[in-house]
């Protein structure tokens, strides 16, 4: 949500943008979240548009090389 952060998006939206001259930083489908290089205290947003407008702010809270057992992914908090 960042307006100078590296856009990541659809591979529609990535042809066009390279066509203007404008590079997103690369196409969403084939990027995981690892190949970002985030760690903790970093924030990422995901804006999911096929009619809904929903926005989503992940905050990494931390990176475990070891996986803790439980139930995945972890929702911290809701709003709306």
């Amino acid at each position: 949500m960042d307006p100078e952060g590296p856009p990541y998006v659809l591979p529609g939206a990535y042809q066009l943008s390279v066509e203007e001259g404008k590079s997103a930083a690369g196409r969403g489908d084939p990027t995981t979240i690892d190949s970002l290089g985030l760690k903790g205290g970093d924030r990422l947003g995901c804006w999911f548009d096929f009619g809904e407008d929903w926005w989503h702010q992940i905050n990494v809270e931390a990176i475990n090389e070891k996986v803790p057992r439980g139930k995945y992914p972890w929702v911290t908090k809701r709003v709306g």
